[in-house]
Protein backbone atom coordinates (compact mmCIF):
# COMPACT_ATOMS: atom_id res chain seq x y z
CA UNK A 1 0.00 0.00 0.00
CA UNK A 2 0.92 3.38 -0.76
CA UNK A 3 0.46 6.40 1.47
CA UNK A 4 -1.02 9.11 0.13
CA UNK A 5 0.04 12.77 1.02
CA UNK A 6 -2.81 14.22 3.19
CA UNK A 7 -3.41 17.03 0.18
CA UNK A 8 -4.94 14.38 -1.48
CA UNK A 9 -6.36 12.03 1.50
CA UNK A 10 -10.49 14.01 -0.02
CA UNK A 11 -9.35 12.39 -3.40
CA UNK A 12 -7.89 8.93 -3.32
CA UNK A 13 -8.11 7.90 0.88
CA UNK A 14 -4.90 7.96 3.20
CA UNK A 15 -3.26 5.14 1.39
CA UNK A 16 -3.92 2.98 -2.20
CA UNK A 17 -2.28 -0.15 -3.68
CA UNK A 18 0.00 0.43 -6.72
CA UNK A 19 -2.65 -1.36 -8.70
CA UNK A 20 -5.88 1.16 -8.11
CA UNK A 21 -3.12 4.27 -8.38
CA UNK A 22 -2.51 2.86 -11.85
CA UNK A 23 -6.04 2.11 -12.85
CA UNK A 24 -6.93 5.69 -12.20
CA UNK A 25 -3.99 7.17 -14.07
CA UNK A 26 -4.66 4.63 -16.64
CA UNK A 27 -8.16 5.40 -17.05
CA UNK A 28 -7.59 9.33 -16.95
CA UNK A 29 -4.72 9.04 -19.51
CA UNK A 30 -7.20 6.41 -22.09
CA UNK A 31 -9.90 8.45 -21.76
CA UNK A 32 -8.29 11.38 -21.94
CA UNK A 33 -7.19 10.18 -25.24
CA UNK A 34 -10.38 8.72 -26.79
CA UNK A 35 -12.18 12.40 -25.70
CA UNK A 36 -9.29 14.28 -27.09
CA UNK A 37 -9.70 12.44 -30.73
CA UNK A 38 -13.07 12.41 -31.62
CA UNK A 39 -14.02 15.78 -29.55
CA UNK A 40 -10.67 17.66 -30.73
CA UNK A 41 -13.29 20.02 -32.38
CA UNK A 42 -14.92 21.08 -29.38
CA UNK A 43 -11.92 21.20 -27.37
CA UNK A 44 -10.04 23.58 -29.84
CA UNK A 45 -13.09 25.98 -30.50
CA UNK A 46 -11.88 26.99 -26.15
CA UNK A 47 -10.57 29.87 -24.90
CA UNK A 48 -6.84 28.84 -23.25
CA UNK A 49 -8.68 29.44 -20.12
CA UNK A 50 -11.62 27.96 -21.25
CA UNK A 51 -9.37 24.64 -22.57
CA UNK A 52 -7.42 24.97 -18.93
CA UNK A 53 -10.69 24.52 -17.08
CA UNK A 54 -12.10 21.70 -18.85
CA UNK A 55 -9.24 19.94 -18.49
CA UNK A 56 -9.20 20.47 -14.95
CA UNK A 57 -12.63 19.35 -14.89
CA UNK A 58 -12.12 16.44 -17.26
CA UNK A 59 -9.03 15.25 -14.61
CA UNK A 60 -11.43 15.50 -11.56
CA UNK A 61 -14.20 13.61 -13.31
CA UNK A 62 -12.27 10.89 -15.04
CA UNK A 63 -10.22 10.62 -12.15
CA UNK A 64 -13.37 10.31 -9.74
CA UNK A 65 -14.76 7.56 -11.85
CA UNK A 66 -12.28 5.05 -10.43
CA UNK A 67 -11.10 6.48 -7.43
CA UNK A 68 -14.29 6.40 -6.20
CA UNK A 69 -14.34 2.96 -6.45
CA UNK A 70 -10.75 1.90 -4.90
CA UNK A 71 -10.64 0.86 -0.94
CA UNK A 72 -8.65 3.96 0.24
CA UNK A 73 -10.97 6.28 -1.24
CA UNK A 74 -13.96 4.26 0.51
CA UNK A 75 -12.38 3.44 3.80
CA UNK A 76 -11.14 6.71 3.98
CA UNK A 77 -14.87 8.29 3.71
CA UNK A 78 -16.71 5.54 5.34
CA UNK A 79 -14.93 6.34 8.70
CA UNK A 80 -16.15 10.24 7.32
CA UNK A 81 -19.54 10.55 7.24
CA UNK A 82 -20.12 14.18 7.65
CA UNK A 83 -17.24 14.60 4.86
CA UNK A 84 -18.90 12.35 2.36
CA UNK A 85 -21.98 14.24 2.51
CA UNK A 86 -19.52 17.42 2.16
CA UNK A 87 -17.91 15.61 -1.30
CA UNK A 88 -21.59 15.19 -2.31
CA UNK A 89 -22.67 18.54 -1.87
CA UNK A 90 -19.39 20.42 -3.74
CA UNK A 91 -20.06 18.31 -6.78
CA UNK A 92 -21.19 20.88 -9.12
CA UNK A 93 -19.17 19.83 -12.36
CA UNK A 94 -22.00 19.80 -14.87
CA UNK A 95 -22.68 23.16 -14.05
CA UNK A 96 -19.24 24.66 -14.67
CA UNK A 97 -18.68 22.54 -17.79
CA UNK A 98 -22.20 24.11 -18.84
CA UNK A 99 -20.19 27.67 -18.34
CA UNK A 100 -17.10 26.72 -19.58
CA UNK A 101 -18.77 24.74 -22.88
CA UNK A 102 -20.66 27.83 -23.13
CA UNK A 103 -24.60 27.07 -22.90
CA UNK A 104 -26.88 23.70 -22.26
CA UNK A 105 -27.46 24.69 -18.54
CA UNK A 106 -30.75 23.17 -18.75
CA UNK A 107 -29.80 19.45 -18.89
CA UNK A 108 -26.39 20.61 -16.53
CA UNK A 109 -29.17 22.26 -14.13
CA UNK A 110 -31.30 19.21 -14.08
CA UNK A 111 -28.68 16.21 -14.10
CA UNK A 112 -26.74 17.94 -11.35
CA UNK A 113 -29.80 18.67 -9.35
CA UNK A 114 -31.21 14.74 -9.45
CA UNK A 115 -27.20 13.55 -8.87
CA UNK A 116 -26.66 15.45 -5.91
CA UNK A 117 -30.12 14.84 -4.40
CA UNK A 118 -30.31 11.55 -5.78
CA UNK A 119 -26.80 10.96 -3.90
CA UNK A 120 -27.77 12.30 -0.85
CA UNK A 121 -30.55 9.62 -0.69
CA UNK A 122 -28.36 6.98 -1.45
CA UNK A 123 -26.23 7.97 1.23
CA UNK A 124 -28.94 8.16 3.58
CA UNK A 125 -30.43 4.45 2.55
CA UNK A 126 -26.40 3.16 2.65
CA UNK A 127 -27.17 0.39 5.17
CA UNK A 128 -30.40 -0.98 3.44
CA UNK A 129 -29.67 -4.79 1.97
CA UNK A 130 -30.49 -3.74 -1.60
CA UNK A 131 -28.85 -0.59 -1.17
CA UNK A 132 -26.24 -1.32 -4.46
CA UNK A 133 -29.35 -2.23 -6.49
CA UNK A 134 -30.98 1.30 -5.45
CA UNK A 135 -27.97 3.02 -6.17
CA UNK A 136 -28.22 1.26 -9.74
CA UNK A 137 -31.46 2.30 -10.38
CA UNK A 138 -30.95 5.98 -9.66
CA UNK A 139 -27.73 5.84 -11.64
CA UNK A 140 -29.57 4.47 -14.54
CA UNK A 141 -31.83 6.97 -14.81
CA UNK A 142 -29.11 9.75 -14.02
CA UNK A 143 -27.07 8.07 -17.17
CA UNK A 144 -30.91 8.32 -19.00
CA UNK A 145 -30.98 12.68 -18.36
CA UNK A 146 -27.28 12.57 -19.15
CA UNK A 147 -27.98 10.93 -22.65
CA UNK A 148 -30.04 14.13 -23.51
CA UNK A 149 -27.13 16.05 -23.34
CA UNK A 150 -26.25 17.28 -27.09
CA UNK A 151 -22.84 17.96 -27.27
CA UNK A 152 -20.31 14.96 -27.21
CA UNK A 153 -18.20 15.86 -24.97
CA UNK A 154 -20.40 17.33 -22.48
CA UNK A 155 -22.23 13.96 -22.64
CA UNK A 156 -19.49 11.68 -22.07
CA UNK A 157 -18.33 13.97 -19.02
CA UNK A 158 -22.00 14.00 -17.58
CA UNK A 159 -22.16 10.20 -17.57
CA UNK A 160 -18.73 10.34 -15.98
CA UNK A 161 -20.34 12.73 -13.39
CA UNK A 162 -23.07 10.66 -12.48
CA UNK A 163 -21.22 7.18 -12.27
CA UNK A 164 -18.79 8.96 -10.27
CA UNK A 165 -20.71 10.75 -7.76
CA UNK A 166 -23.94 8.55 -8.07
CA UNK A 167 -22.81 4.65 -7.84
CA UNK A 168 -19.19 4.51 -7.35
CA UNK A 169 -18.90 7.35 -4.15
CA UNK A 170 -22.93 6.70 -3.20
CA UNK A 171 -22.07 2.74 -2.90
CA UNK A 172 -20.19 1.44 -0.10
CA UNK A 173 -18.69 -1.28 -2.29
CA UNK A 174 -16.92 -2.43 1.22
CA UNK A 175 -20.27 -3.02 3.43
CA UNK A 176 -21.93 -6.12 2.72
CA UNK A 177 -25.37 -4.76 3.43
CA UNK A 178 -26.45 -7.57 5.30
CA UNK A 179 -28.75 -10.29 4.10
CA UNK A 180 -31.19 -9.62 1.51
CA UNK A 181 -35.07 -10.40 2.16
CA UNK A 182 -35.21 -13.00 0.06
CA UNK A 183 -32.10 -15.67 1.46
CA UNK A 184 -33.59 -15.07 4.95
CA UNK A 185 -36.30 -17.95 3.37
CA UNK A 186 -34.25 -20.22 1.82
Amino acid sequence: MIKIPKFFHEILGETQSNWELLMIFDFVFFSGLLLAFFTKNQWGALSPLGLFFLVLLFLDISGGVIANLTTGTNAYYRSRPKARLVFIGIHVQPLLLAWVMGGGFKIAVILWLYTVCMAFLANALRNLPFHRGICGYLTAIGLLIAAFEPNPLLRILYLFYVIKVLYNFSVDHANKGGTDEFSQHD
